[in-house]
């Protein structure tokens, strides 16, 4: 009795959807080594909404350097891709363009002129997993500075972007806690000179721009290890998924509407996984089209964020699934011999016709068609109820 509470308890549907695991995490930190040359790859984000400037900007585009941490600063009107692509041609028409530009999977980031922008350039674009900021933390980092900065600026709130230069100009002159020097001298080679800096001197002791770089290099990658080290502690070995696999994403924001939250679903799905990428993450698609969206949905999820979407009894059920169908196609045995019922009411149905169960048959090929009731098969004979991942008849 107890093996068969325990598969009802594990084919429980709203348990899958409702429940997630405690205790460490799966997934490692897969932190990017940093490459010792300025404009190598960089990061853009986009940080608002903020009120509504004189100038008509509501939106701030922050674009940081990944080696030498020179952070660009641009107000826009709107988070659409034609100021990004703005943005980004005047600051590859200063300083060259980079090898490779991270981003979240914002609408102007991954909108076909944004991709179209980018591979011309001939630039690898890599777009961070859903509901992980940390995978373009380095850009996270710059927008809690500048928000802080922001916020301590006694401006009207409608002037706010009338002091991005000022900021910039400050972030891109301090010496970074990591590399030890200002972002402008691993960029430029030489120090900023200020509004605040007071000296009139000509003389200027030069950079050695080999030594700084090699400086600023090393220290870089003592800290990606020791981040890689502090991080990993919390951590477990995570599940692997292949493609095909049916696999739920944890929902990571919901809208801000006034509802309680607290005894929503925790996950949503299911989706296809289309591809597997490096560092434990996964392209998934949903396999049925809904009606919320032009599109299918598609995404790239960290391995934290997933869990397979599949019923313990399911595996172990084909053979008898098999025997369903044989009785079902074959017209001169019994068809009454078993009947379902739905999920989680405890009055048995009417035995089902055969069509009713091929019906079901059918749709469980396509397991993504699942509902939040699920149907159990019942065999009468046996005096038990034994729970199949079959689909609630529509």
């Amino acid at each position: 009795m107890k093996r068969f509470i325990k598969k009802y308890i594990d084919s429980c549907l709203k348990c899958l959807y409702c429940k997630q695991q405690g205790g460490k995490k799966p997934g490692y930190l897969h932190s990017i080594p940093k490459y010792a040359r300025p404009q190598h790859a960089i990061r853009i984000d986009h940080l608002g909404l903020f009120i509504e400037s004189e100038n008509k900007n509501k939106y701030l585009l922050v674009v940081v350097d990944g080696f030498s941490k020179f952070v660009h600063l641009k107000a826009v009107s709107d988070t659409s891709a034609k100021p990004v692509i703005e943005s980004l041609s005047e600051i590859f028409t200063v300083l060259g363009k980079p090898k490779r530009i991270s981003s979240d999977a914002g609408a102007a980031f991954t909108s076909q002129n944004c991709k179209n922008f980018i591979s011309d350039k001939n630039i690898r674009h890599f777009t961070i997993a859903v509901g992980l900021p940390r995978g373009n933390g380095q850009v996270e980092r710059v927008n809690k500075t500048v928000l802080d900065a922001l916020a301590t600026r006694e401006t009207l709130p409608e002037k706010w972007d009338t002091n991005l230069k000022s900021i910039q100009q400050g972030i891109n002159s301090m010496n970074h806690r990591i590399t030890q020097h200002a972002p402008a001298e691993l960029l430029f080679a030489f120090k900023l000179r200020t509004d605040g800096d007071l000296d009139v001197s000509e003389e200027e002791e030069p950079l050695n721009v080999t030594k700084i770089t090699k400086q600023a290099s090393e220290r870089l990658e003592q800290n990606r290890i020791k981040q890689d080290l502090v991080f990993n502690r919390k951590r477990k070995a995570p599940e692997l998924f292949n493609v095909g696999d049916l696999v739920l994403t944890k929902i990571t924001s919901l809208p801000a509407i006034g509802d309680s939250k607290k005894l929503v679903p925790k996950f949503r799905g299911p989706f296809n996984v289309v591809e597997v990428l490096p560092n434990d993450r996964y392209r998934v698609r949903e396999d049925v089209h809904s009606s919320r969206s032009i599109r299918p949905y598609e995404a790239v999820i960290g391995v934290e964020n997933l869990k397979h979407f599949k019923f313990p009894e399911y595996e172990g059920s084909i053979k008898k699934i098999k025997q369903i169908q044989a009785i079902v196609d074959n017209p001169n045995k019994e068809n009454d011999s078993f009947c379902f019922f739905a999920y989680p009411e405890t009055i048995t149905a009417k035995y089902c016709t055969p069509e009713k169960i091929r019906e079901a048959l059918t749709k469980l090929s396509n397991p993504s068609l699942l509902e939040s009731e699920d149907l159990t098969l019942i065999e009468p004979q046996r005096g038990y109820k034994k729970r199949l991942p079959l689909l609630k008849l529509k």
